[in-house]
């Protein structure tokens, strides 16, 4: 029980916290930017976008770098760069959108380790947990983004009005540094070694000894599972395919509602701007309950006997059809009412993802979770730049809403299936060595099959 009072339970949440309270804040800074330094429309757009292509093109990277050198030192680096950046945006708004737009690049870069950072954490530090507490662990550090996020968008408009824009970029770009420093003096990126296997080694004599346990064994290493070894097959393991996926499927869909919702809500519904906000006001409360919902459907599930695996694929399949339902209904609604039931119904059923691929991918990265994560949230954040651009052309062309909704429907069912028949429990690198796990024997025959052509060889290292 000693893993559940460990530190690392609050500073990876408030880690988290940090970097969804800037990315939060972004919108509104930009805005009251570009009405004081009065940029045109088309600069604030470059503005808005200029996050993004950093944060997608340091992803692929930032994974590597967290699996090669641990995520203590990358996470820590987010938090240092982030804050700098944050701490030149008043200087760089005196000098133009192009300095402007390379200090919202850089925030993306600095937060690219966050989500395989963090991913790698979790799966090493809720490994200690008694299995009834992991999903609210999980489930409270998922709560913890949402919360900074929220936070932020609240006092911006509070701190630019009294004290001035700039006090926003100092406030929370002195916070980060600040945090980024006891980040590094307390934070770790492994849990300790229970207490019987630092006692084993202790009584060891030699360096050979004690990497073995015993004098009596001669030291041979098996590195097939080693962390700092990179393997880039696991990336077509069908098992870790159908997790990112699924990720990606699940981004894409929610991006699709929440980038066109209020367009929706305005043009074919009537709604005026608050208006709107109230309505969409309300997913926000749905997300925080239904994080706890799942948490307690994971929690009666394993008491009733129901595997892991089956756990995460059921409620991928399950939930990727009600949320498909969902996103069909909300671009047939016909009043604000009936699209915001839907628009609540989709949004819980993306907190139920919480004990479904988005866990899945701890089982199944193993030693690769970071390489799985990072690629992985590349595809996912693709989403947030096709759906505009493919709801404006299909709108163009058909003059109907109904077209894009479907799209991102079908796509979400077939990913749930997807997933229902190739995930696994089982380390992708095991799967891929031919390794048989505990996981699903489907995931691991389909591999078999795919892989076949690839004979692999097992590392050993003496």
């Amino acid at each position: 029980m000693s893993g559940l009072f460990d530190r690392m339970f609050v500073l990876l949440p408030a880690q988290a916290t940090t970097n969804y309270a800037v990315r939060g804040l972004l919108p509104q800074l930009i805005q009251d930017i570009v009405m004081v330094q009065a940029f045109t429309e088309a600069q604030k757009s470059s503005l808005l976008a200029a996050f993004y292509p950093g944060y997608i093109i340091a992803m692929l990277p930032a994974g590597y770098a967290v699996q090669k050198w641990g995520p203590k030192l990358l996470l820590g680096l987010d938090n240092y760069l982030q804050g700098a950046a944050l701490l030149c945006v008043p200087m760089a708004a005196k000098m133009g959108v192009l300095p402007l737009c390379i200090c919202m690049n850089a925030m993306g870069v600095a937060q690219a380790p966050i989500f395989p950072g963090q991913s790698v954490m979790k799966r090493d530090f809720q490994g200690r947990l008694p299995a009834a507490l992991r999903p609210w662990a999980i489930q409270f550090m998922r709560l913890s983004a949402a919360a900074g996020e929220i936070f932020s968008k609240a006092t911006t408009p509070i701190i630019s009005v009294r004290w001035g824009w700039q006090a926003v970029c100092y406030a929370y770009g002195g916070v980060s540094l600040g945090f980024a420093v006891l980040w590094g003096l307390l934070a770790r990126s492994k849990p300790p070694e229970p207490t019987n296997v630092q006692q084993q080694v202790r009584g060891a004599t030699t360096p050979a000894q004690q990497a073995m346990g015993s004098p009596k064994k001669a030291v041979v290493k098996d590195v097939s599972m080693d962390e700092s070894v990179l393997e880039y097959g696991v990336l077509k393991v069908p098992a870790a395919i159908a997790c990112m996926l699924a990720h990606a499927s699940c981004n894409n869909l929610g991006y699709t509602l929440t980038q066109w919702a209020p367009t929706y809500y305005a043009s074919v519904l009537g709604c005026d701007a608050i208006e709107t906000g109230k309505h969409l006001a309300v997913t926000g409360v749905i997300r925080f309950i239904g994080n706890f919902m799942g948490a307690t459907l994971e929690t009666v599930l394993q008491r009733m006997g129901f595997r892991q695996i089956n756990i995460r694929k059921g409620v991928c399949l399950v939930n990727n059809t009600i949320q498909a339902r969902c996103c069909l209904g909300f671009g047939m609604s016909q009043s604000p009412l009936m699209a915001t039931i839907f628009n609540c119904g989709a949004c819980l059923c993306d907190c139920f993802q919480g004990i479904g691929f988005s866990q899945n991918y701890y089982e199944v990265g193993g030693p690769d979770t970071a390489i799985l994560t990072s690629v992985g949230n590349v595809f996912a954040s693709l989403g947030g730049m096709v759906a505009p651009m493919l709801g404006t052309y299909l709108l163009a062309r058909t003059g109907q809403w109904y077209p894009l909704y479907a799209i991102s429907a079908g796509i979400h069912v077939f990913a749930g299936f997807f997933f229902a028949i190739f995930a696994s429990d089982t380390p992708a690198r095991q799967l891929l060595y031919g390794k048989s796990g505990g996981g699903g024997d489907i995931a691991e025959e389909m591999t078999k099959l795919f892989m076949s052509s690839r004979p692999v060889q097992h590392r050993t290292q003496r």
